[in-house]
């Protein structure tokens, strides 16, 4: 546990710096996404900077406990969803853009692109962060957790 906080203040550390892109390999051993929900739970809370937004993607076998631990640091104007793959989908993805101060959407890596069309129907400009839980699949023949991981700017842009 005292290992994860670490890394969880080490990365926040490295957010605050300004830093245009950070990776960061967190060390594995909770797989239900704490970790990730505690580093967007306290970069919500010191971002000062509105609208905050956050994807999250991971393998489908992780999400229904993840999305709770998501939730879980839900409030104070932070909205947590899931990604839905289907068009409706992208409507409440384009509905929670332009209608939240603080969203964070939880989905697979298969269904990344819906959340990237709500984002480009919403003209949102930024999003906050890019979390990817157990990103190690992507070097497995999970193929969409390695265009995720591995080739967003080539896949989504």
């Amino acid at each position: 546990q005292r290992t994860h906080a670490k890394a969880a203040q080490k990365v926040l550390k490295g957010l605050r710096l300004n830093l245009q892109r950070l990776s960061a390999i967190l060390p594995m051993g909770l797989g239900d996404g704490a970790l990730g929900a505690s580093i967007v739970k306290e970069l919500f809370r010191t971002t000062k900077m509105r609208p905050f937004r956050a994807l999250v993607l991971m393998p489908e076998v992780m999400l229904e406990e993840a999305e709770a631990r998501y939730k879980a640091v839900a409030g104070g104007g932070l909205l947590v969803m899931r990604l839905e793959a289907s068009d409706s989908g992208t409507d409440k993805v384009v509905k929670a853009l332009t209608s939240s101060i603080g969203l964070v959407v939880v989905g697979s890596y298969a269904d990344a692109i819906y959340f990237v069309r709500g984002f480009r129907r919403a003209r949102s400009q930024l999003m906050n962060l890019l979390v990817c839980e157990m990103a190690h699949v992507a070097l497995t023949d999970d193929e969409d957790a390695y265009k995720v991981v591995m080739e967003w700017e080539k896949t989504y842009r």
